[in-house]
C-alpha cells in the first residue's frame, strides 16, 4: 500500500539545492576581485570574484542575479557592464550541511566594465588585480581550478563549460565539439 505524503514530507525527502553566482569583471588588463572579510561565515579571508546567493525566482535567470550581486557589492550599475557571459556551471556537493543531500550550482560569469570606482562593502575588500596575477590569489580549490582553466585555455567566448567538482573534470557544455 502506498503512503500518501504531505507536501512538507516531500520537501524533506528532496535534495537541497543552493544557487550561487560569481562574476569576474575586467577593466583593461585588470580584474575586480574581492578578498572576503575575515569575519564572514563562509570562506573568510579567501579571494573570489563578485557574487553571492541567488534569490528565489532568479534560479532560471542567473544573469539577473549576477547583475544584482555586482551592484549590491560594488555599486557598479548594470548599464556599466558589457559582454557579461556565463562561462562555467560549477556543480559541487554542499559542504555546510553534512549528512543531508545537498548540492550547490554555481554560475560563473566573465564580463567587462568601464568603471574603476566601487563602493565599500562589508563582504570584503575589493581590488583591481592585473590579469597575470589573478591565478596566484588564495581562492577555494574549486575557484582556483576555474581561474586556472579560464586564464590557461578557457577564454574562447563561445564556450560554456561544466565543472563537476565530484569528478574534477571541466568539459565544454555548449559551443565546442
Amino acid at each position: 500500500m502506498r503512503v500518501k505524503r504531505t507536501p512538507v514530507e516531500r520537501r524533506n525527502d528532496a535534495m537541497k539545492i543552493d544557487y550561487v553566482v560569481t562574476a569576474f569583471l575586467k577593466n583593461g588588463d585588470n580584474y575586480l576581485l574581492m578578498k572576503r572579510a575575515d569575519d564572514r561565515r563562509y570562506y573568510p579571508g579567501v579571494w573570489s570574484g563578485i557574487g553571492g546567493g541567488v534569490k528565489a525566482g532568479e534560479e532560471w535567470r542567473p544573469e539577473r542575479a549576477c547583475l544584482r550581486e555586482i551592484t549590491e557589492e560594488t555599486g557598479i550599475a548594470a548599464d556599466n557592464i558589457t559582454n557579461l557571459k556565463m562561462r562555467y556551471i560549477h556543480i559541487s556537493p554542499g559542504k555546510f550541511n553534512p549528512g543531508a543531500p545537498y548540492v550547490v550550482i554555481h554560475f560563473v560569469f566573465f564580463g567587462d566594465t568601464n568603471e574603476t570606482a566601487f563602493v565599500d562593502t562589508d563582504e570584503g575588500k575589493l581590488y583591481w588585480v592585473p590579469g597575470n596575477e589573478v591565478c596566484g590569489k588564495d581562492y577555494t580549490a574549486a575557484m582556483k581550478r576555474l581561474a586556472e582553466h579560464y586564464f590557461g585555455q578557457g577564454k574562447d567566448d563561445e564556450v560554456l563549460y561544466l565543472y563537476n567538482e565530484g569528478d574534477g573534470d571541466i568539459k565544454p557544455l555548449k559551443g565546442k565539439d
